[in-house]
């Protein structure tokens, strides 16, 4: 669907964000294919493979900034920052998971989900989750957006098969619970307030130089 548009051919600006796994550190991607930059903010560790780009190792930004609120809010300074949290704020219990759901229905796998591999599997997932609540919790505390949408996801798991018209009557839900909010934060005087507090963010740190297409 994206074929070889670029950033610069998108109509409403945007920034995806990945990290290096050679130096550990956040990089934003804004220019060149978005096909590109989309497989390396997708490459979430032991599900995707990492996205090879130039010089550089990328995978999921959200192992840093799981709600990059900063990063929205320097595309457009002096627009509120809505924020789509999809991490569960408060942690759930492990559970068992007793088969791998995207194998095949074939005897011989069917007996490898009861190895071991299958529940640290598991753990690994659970482990990320974790990672990803306190990550998401702690950068909201920071970085304040104006608005929050939340929508109910607890009973849905990383590799969860689900139904995608029910995930999205959940997303509308949520979206309008914040509306009345929405409508504060887009008022007049909070617009005048907003316009004396810009000021770019000094938590984006951009790992490659500007003026390149690396960036």
């Amino acid at each position: 669907m994206l074929g070889e548009r670029t950033f610069d051919d998108l109509k409403v600006p945007c920034a995806l964000t990945a990290v290096d796994l050679n130096t550990g550190r956040e990089v934003i991607l804004k220019r060149g294919r978005v096909a590109d930059a989309v497989l390396a903010t997708v490459a979430l560790p032991g599900i995707f493979p990492p996205k090879s780009w130039q010089e550089y190792y990328l995978v999921d930004g959200g192992l840093l900034d799981p709600v990059p609120v900063a990063l929205a809010r320097s595309l457009a300074p002096s627009l509120p920052v809505v924020a789509v949290v999809l991490t569960n704020l408060e942690p759930e219990p492990l559970k068992i998971m007793e088969s791998l759901p995207f194998l095949p229905d074939i005897p011989l796998l069917r007996q490898i989900t009861h190895l071991r591999v299958a529940q640290a599997f598991n753990v690994f997932l659970h482990s990320i989750d974790i990672s990803s609540q306190y990550l998401a919790t702690m950068r909201l505390k920071i970085e304040r957006p104006e608005v929050v949408i939340s929508p109910e996801l607890k009973d849905i798991g990383i590799l969860d098969q689900v139904d995608l018209i029910e995930i999205s009557n959940r997303g509308e839900r949520a979206a309008e619970a914040v509306l009345p909010e929405l409508r504060r934060k887009t008022s007049w005087s909070s617009r005048i307030g907003r316009y004396f507090r810009i000021k770019q963010p000094a938590t984006i740190e951009t790992l490659l130089p500007a003026g390149t297409d690396k960036q």
